[in-house]
């Protein structure tokens, strides 16, 4: 496939153009990320197969369908007017990874303040060495879920890597709203380690009402 990509840095929306085996599609899929690209030709890709095989799939569907894609927690914007707040729900080095450069790639910010929390399990070195190149003024939380890890394990780890912390017993929501106190309007605010840390980061930024984990 050939395909041809502009992005906003602003808000992520990618203006894409795909030649794909049958059809040329054209859309703005509203998701962040390069990697978002990739999971499109993926999508076009078995589509095809499928228009191949008779069965009903228009190109029209197709372009409608990757143009009103969510896709909840993953590099989702939660407030877009400054300070901008992002939840990410990567949790090992190579989710990491990929997120810390679309954050790169498509916002253009004064200073990050980065909401980090984990769970059990997780190799936490490993993922906030990959942040490191985000120059983040890191805030460890912890969350309401039984296998969260402690604010202490996190803010030694971060120590480890060389982050720039903020020390504290943080929970999700305490953690924000010490970011946001700390934000200027050019600044961007990350909440990501864990789903539950974006969970609980979604929560308090549309004022729902709390998941109560089941305890293990």
């Amino acid at each position: 496939m050939n395909v041809s990509s502009i992005s906003n840095k602003r808000n992520g929306l990618h203006k894409t153009k795909v030649k794909g085996g049958l059809e040329e599609y054209q859309f703005s899929l509203p998701l962040i990320g390069d990697h978002q690209i990739c999971n499109s030709l993926n999508a076009i890709g078995i589509a095809e197969v499928l228009m191949e095989q008779g069965y009903p799939v228009s190109r029209t569907s197709i372009e409608m369908g990757l143009s009103n894609v969510s896709w909840p927690g993953r590099m989702e914007i939660l407030k877009s007017d400054g300070p901008i707040v992002l939840v990410d729900g990567a949790h090992n080095q190579n989710s990491v990874m990929v997120a810390a450069q679309a954050i790169l790639d498509n916002f253009e910010y004064s200073k990050l303040i980065l909401v980090f929390g984990a769970t059990t399990g997780h190799d936490i070195p490993s993922m906030l060495q990959e942040l490191l190149r985000l120059q983040p003024t890191t805030i460890p939380v912890k969350t309401r879920h039984p296998k969260s890890v402690s604010c202490f394990d996190i803010y030694s780890d971060g120590k480890t890597v060389g982050l720039n912390l903020i020390p504290g017993n943080y929970t999700v929501i305490e953690g924000l709203e010490t970011a946001i106190a700390n934000a200027d309007s050019s600044d961007i605010i990350v909440a990501m380690g864990s789903l539950s840390v974006v969970a609980e980061s979604i929560e308090y930024m549309r004022q729902m009402e709390p998941e109560i984990y089941a305890e293990f």
